[in-house]
């Protein structure tokens, strides 16, 4: 069998075979070594393409990103801008809310008040009367026709003169020498003059301000004495001639110290004490400096005063209540007024301070009440006013003040303080709503290129080992 040609023949077939396919698996080789290279080539050129377009390609994304970055800032600053206008904002409505609240409290406290002074009484306005002695020194000499308004309507009012005192229906006791009297004269709505005087004995004025203050506010006659009568002035007069002296008969001029005054409007304080409280260890108080103006409207500067002490009136008892109003008439000038001494509440004394018939010529320039509960009659100008069970309460009158009601007819109160009117102190709470803290990134991070991508090398040669045979 070893010379058959068939196995050389076979032999020599199967190695050529073997040499074909090395050549093609050669072949291959070479062709994935072409792709690979292919392949890394467009790769590296894709990477760096897309790195060119983020550095500065277009679109430029770092001059985008950077554009939003500072976007985002200017917004944040805007929002807290807008925060910042918010509770401005929130502040000057609670600022104008305050102030328009205090005002209409006050507009509708004068709205009222004005109502019921026209209803009860009424003012004379304008000039005044220009009451003075007459030819017949009995009587009283009206000079000037006048305007009243009462019940909210004006009447436009000729003089009546003279004003004969015989004939009016005023009370005629007699003042004792020594003391004050007052008459105080109105025209009711149809011109008719009138005239009356205040007690049914006046033996007891030693003042000429005890005489308005105590003569109009605790009068046994009624004053004014007609629904319709207007009050526009007053003659006080000191007796000095000795005997007495009655209105009408006796003659006016032939006493000291007569006073004509007429009424333009009525009495107000316009700037409030600048203290008023009890002192310590005794049984006064003391106010501190306050303008104000009378009935004649003629304007007073009071500078103030210590040891002021109550008249010596009615005791407070035990658990009661009582009630005074300062009057004023010129500097070093004032008179201490009770109200009344046996009042079972505090509500009941403030009430009281309320419902006093107003004085027209004199202001009221503060009120105070007690409250008793020391086990003992409290004594006027004798107890001291901050001794045991003795609570004192001070209540000042006029622009700044609180706007308590004062005899129902303190117009001039509310008038006064509408004019010094001033926003309150705000404690309103700011809106507590807004956006987070923000802030703005201070510059945008540097968005450089990234680094350059390596040349990305061939891999390795994929050389296939030589396939022998």
């Amino acid at each position: 069998m070893a010379g058959d040609p068939r196995i050389a023949t076979v032999e020599h077939s199967t190695k050529s075979e073997v040499r074909a396919l090395r050549e093609e698996l050669n072949k291959v080789v070479t062709d994935l070594e072409k792709l690979r290279a292919a392949s890394q080539a467009g790769g590296v050129v894709l990477v760096n393409e897309i790195r060119d377009d983020i550095s500065a390609g277009s679109p430029n994304y770092r001059a985008i990103i950077t554009e939003l970055q500072a976007d985002h800032g200017t917004t944040v600053t805007a929002v807290d801008e807008g925060k910042t206008l918010a509770d401005e904002l929130h502040d000057d409505a609670a600022t104008n809310k305050t102030a328009v609240d205090a005002l209409v409290d006050k507009l509708n406290f004068l709205l009222t008040e004005f109502q019921k002074d026209r209803v009860t009484r009424g003012e004379a306005v304008g000039t005044g009367a220009t009451l003075a002695i007459d030819a017949n020194a009995n009587d009283i000499q009206m000079g000037n026709a006048i305007e009243v308004i009462h019940k909210g309507l004006s009447y436009y009012l000729s003089a009546e003169d003279p004003i004969d005192l015989s004939t009016k229906t005023l009370n005629t006791d007699t003042i004792s020498a020594g003391k004050w009297g007052v008459a105080w004269v109105f025209q009711n709505t149809a011109g008719v003059a009138d005239a009356e005087t205040p007690l049914t004995a006046q033996t007891v004025f030693a003042s000429l301000i005890e005489c308005l203050a105590e003569g109009w506010t605790n009068a046994t006659n009624t004053l004014p004495p007609g629904v319709d009568d207007v009050v526009i002035g007053h003659v006080a007069l000191l007796e000095s001639v000795g005997g007495g002296f009655v209105w009408g008969p006796d003659s006016i001029s032939a006493e000291t110290s007569e006073e004509f005054k007429s009424y333009v409007g009525l009495p107000g304080v316009e700037s409030e004490m600048a203290s008023f409280a009890l002192e310590a260890g005794n049984a006064t108080f003391v106010y501190g400096a306050l303008n104000a103006r009378l009935g004649d409207q003629t304007r007073i500067a009071m500078t103030g005063k210590i040891n002021v002490a109550l008249p010596a009136k009615t005791n407070v008892a035990d658990t009661k209540f009582g009630a005074w109003i300062v009057y004023g008439l010129a500097d070093d000038v004032e008179y201490v007024l009770q109200v009344g001494a046996a009042f079972s509440t505090q509500v009941a004394a403030d009430d009281a301070i309320r419902d006093a018939n107003p004085n027209p010529y004199l202001p009221v320039i503060g009120t105070f009440t007690l409250a008793n509960t020391s086990g003992a009659d409290f004594i006027p100008g004798t107890t001291l006013l901050d001794a045991s069970g003795i609570a004192m309460t001070f209540n000042k009158v006029g622009s700044g003040s609180s706007f308590r009601e004062l005899g129902r007819g303190q117009v001039n109160q509310a008038i006064a303080a509408l004019t010094d009117e001033h926003a309150a102190t705000l404690t309103a709470a700011k809106a507590t709503a807004g956006p987070p803290g923000l802030t703005a990134s201070s510059t945008p991070a540097a968005l450089g290129a990234a680094a350059d991508a390596s040349a990305v090398d061939a891999a390795a040669d994929m050389t296939a080992a030589t396939i022998n045979a």
